[in-house]
């Protein structure tokens, strides 16, 4: 059996395998990324400095719009609903 190499690993395990989450009683699956990238952005608006700055040079090395035809999900409270 031949050698994984770490950036096979990394995406297999950052994008591929799914996570249940519950926002307000409704259960979802995301990636393992998106639940980073959420948490990170929970961080950061919790004047996380640190977060800040990580999310920050994500968004650096990770330029660009989404490709055509990726789907976009916005999960959101029925309190952020209201605003």
């Amino acid at each position: 059996m031949g050698q994984v190499s770490t950036g096979s690993l990394f995406r297999k395990v950052a994008v591929r395998e799914q996570i249940p989450i519950e926002i307000n009683g409704t259960r979802f699956k995301i990636s393992r990324w998106d639940a980073y990238v959420r948490q990170l952005y929970n961080m950061a608006l919790n004047n996380n400095s640190s977060a800040a700055r990580l999310l920050d040079q994500l968004r650096r090395q990770f330029p660009g719009d989404l490709l055509p035809g990726d789907p976009i999900t916005f999960l959101i409270s029925e309190d952020d609903a209201k605003l």
